[in-house]
């Protein structure tokens, strides 16, 4: 068996454990929205909805700033956590944490949870900086756990699930995934340019975390080292990718990726 078709059988038999779960979750978040229907008779109309109401009262917008104290607490050590302090309110600031925080309270309430990703995006860039923290808001029906586990520590892998169009998949990973479609259950009307992209996340044997990724039957990647920090060099010269360029200064046109102990800045 293929390493595609082992995680996509392991996909389809997570989802099938977990679509109870998400049907309920779907039929909440229905409920918030003033949409649901009744399994049985006419269709109704919502004319006043105190599910949104109650959860409208119970949000809380506000961002609970970070408090640092240090063990040791001399004079010295008192200022430095000040300044962390400082530093991590700067970051939630830049960030624009607000209607993230506003969505999250939303979500959690009417669906029962939420997840939060949080990686390190290098094709963020600045005039000066190359790569930067990324956070995205994931509903709990797009977070499939490994099936007949119950606690994320104890899973041995789980899966994601994402909507992106076809040209930023090939502009990211470089493969063409133009024959592929979205999952029909996940969008009802399938637009020609998205496709559905599926991530399983698991440790391997040495505890590294790795990661697999594919739409349809396209592998877009295999990552043994999915954290460790790492960069595209040439095959040829092994000189360091710049940017996400075809032909290597060489004339090199194959890529190999390198793991990275540490940086030069």
């Amino acid at each position: 068996m293929s390493k595609l078709s082992l995680w996509q059988q392991r996909y389809d038999r997570a989802k099938n454990e977990f679509d109870e779960k998400k049907r309920q979750m779907k039929k909440n978040q229905a409920q918030y929205d003033g949409t649901l229907q009744p399994d049985k008779g006419a269709e109704v109309t919502t004319i006043y909805n105190f599910t949104k109401e109650l959860i409208e009262s119970a949000i809380d917008p506000t961002i609970p700033y970070p408090k640092v104290e240090p063990q040791n607490k001399t004079e010295e050590n008192i200022e430095l956590a000040r300044k962390v302090e400082a530093m991590l309110v700067s970051e939630i600031k830049r960030m624009n944490f607000e209607p993230f925080n506003d969505l999250d309270e939303r979500i959690t309430k009417a669906m029962g949870g939420d997840v939060a990703l949080i990686e390190w995006n290098t094709r963020i860039k600045t005039h000066n900086t190359v790569g930067d923290i990324d956070i995205r808001l994931i509903k709990p029906t797009r977070f499939v756990p490994q099936d007949g586990i119950f606690d994320i520590n104890h899973m041995d892998y789980y899966f994601l699930e994402f909507e992106d169009t076809k040209q930023n998949i090939e502009r990211i990973y470089e493969v063409n995934v133009d024959s592929e479609t979205t999952d029909p259950e996940e969008v009802e009307t399938q637009p020609d340019d998205v496709v559905t992209q599926k991530w399983a996340i698991y440790k391997n044997e040495v505890g590294s975390i790795v990661a697999f990724s594919w739409v349809g039957d396209k592998i877009l990647v295999d990552n043994e080292k999915f954290q460790q920090r790492s960069e595209d060099v040439c095959e040829k010269c092994g000189l360091p990718r710049p940017g996400r360029e075809k032909v290597c200064a060489c004339g090199g046109r194959k890529w190999k990726r390198n793991s990275l102990d540490f940086e030069e800045l």
